[in-house]
């Protein structure tokens, strides 16, 4: 159900930037284990493509297994995805310095996701 969208309705803002964004089906995410807990890149990747309904590229090591916070890098003009996409996980975000696809999402995960055994 699409909000109704009223001048002085507190969801107006929120709501014209959702229906700018384009579908999470559109958006690829590439998943990362940034730890040594073994297979936590392919959890958080079936939410991401599961529940979340994004297109998910790319689950493997990343090339550090030390990363403590889980975070949604995004390229340059891609904030306003990777803000939807890091709030549905409840994660952070951080803006790569470059990148030519603004409809490509990383997801590192950090050892504040990663299962514990």
């Amino acid at each position: 159900m699409v909000p109704e969208l009223r001048p002085g309705n507190a969801n107006t803002s929120s709501a014209l930037a959702e229906q700018k964004l384009p579908p999470p089906w559109e958006i690829r995410v590439d998943v990362f284990n940034g730890t040594e807990v073994p297979s936590a890149a392919t959890l958080l990747a079936n939410e991401v493509g599961g529940p979340l309904a994004y297109r998910v590229g790319s689950v493997e090591n990343a090339e550090r297994l030390d990363y403590v916070q889980t975070r949604v890098y995004f390229p340059p003009g891609s904030s306003e995805i990777a803000e939807r996409l890091a709030d549905d996980l409840g994660v952070g975000t951080q803006a790569l310095p470059s990148g030519e696809d603004p409809s490509r999402l990383i997801v590192i995960v950090g050892r504040d996701r990663a299962p514990r055994g």
